[in-house]
């Protein structure tokens, strides 16, 4: 609002003050009831709609990341903001293991990498956006695989089954029939070698030993939460491609 102290259309006032091109307002405001009634309702309505937006923001719920999202996804493994990786990060591994596949195959609908060094799962879209984001379990350097019951003094042997960088490609997939160890779902998977895709035992399933997650001690699996390789087991076709890096 413009004040002024020089000679207007109304003249002068005790203050000295004048609205350019309206009356004083020691006249035209202050002295009109409806007026000022009409500014302490405002005030007070402008004041309630300040406290209301503040509990609006203090109490409102954080964006939960388990919440779906609009295409029905669930980020439901990666529980917290602090627990991502940095952008950098993920997108280094996406073009690296897209490196591991060429001459190899193109690439699927969706890309699972393993990290074997953080013994963590990424799973990617085609374009190389983050889906989801898995604790697992890899191959133990060293599983006892014999340990005579006639024998107690024999050496028991032990195998090195732990996963090296690799390429390998889901097969089939069974959600029935299955022990405990394998938890409720298992995708098997064919490893690229040589120029070929060779049959193997290895898979992506469950565990019955969830506290093992996140350190390589499986018999040579790739061990998930079962309600991730649930999670997991909707999402992935035959014919996905597994890249395991370091």
């Amino acid at each position: 609002m413009l004040l002024s102290t020089r000679s207007g259309r109304y003249g002068g006032c005790e203050n000295g003050y004048y609205v350019a091109g309206v009356a004083p307002i020691s006249e035209a405001l202050w002295h009109n009831a409806g007026m000022k009634g009409l500014m302490i309702i405002t005030a007070v309505l402008l004041g309630i709609t300040a406290v209301l937006f503040a509990a609006l923001v203090l109490f409102a719920p954080q964006w939960d990341r388990s919440s779906p999202t609009d295409d029905g996804m669930v980020l439901s493994s990666i529980p917290s903001q602090e627990e991502l990786p940095d952008e950098v990060s993920y997108v280094q591994k996406f073009d690296y293991a897209l490196g591991k596949l060429d001459g190899i195959a193109e690439p699927s609908q969706y890309l699972v990498v393993v990290d074997i060094s953080e013994q963590k799962e990424y799973v990617y879209s085609k374009d190389g956006e983050l889906l989801y984001l898995y604790k697992v379990s890899t191959g133990a350097a060293a599983v006892r695989v014999v340990d005579s019951p006639d024998d107690p003094d024999t050496d028991p042997e032990y195998q090195d089954r732990s996963m090296g960088e690799s390429v390998w490609k889901v097969v089939s997939k069974r959600d029935s029939g299955l022990a405990a160890l394998y938890g409720p779902r298992l995708m098997m998977m064919d490893r690229y070698v040589s120029g070929r895709w060779i049959e193997t035992d290895v898979a992506l399933h469950g565990t019955d030993e969830p506290e093992n997650l996140g350190r390589p001690v499986s018999l040579g699996c790739v061990y998930h939460d079962n309600a991730d390789i649930i999670q997991l087991y909707d999402l992935l076709p035959v014919g996905t491609l597994v890249v395991a890096i370091r």
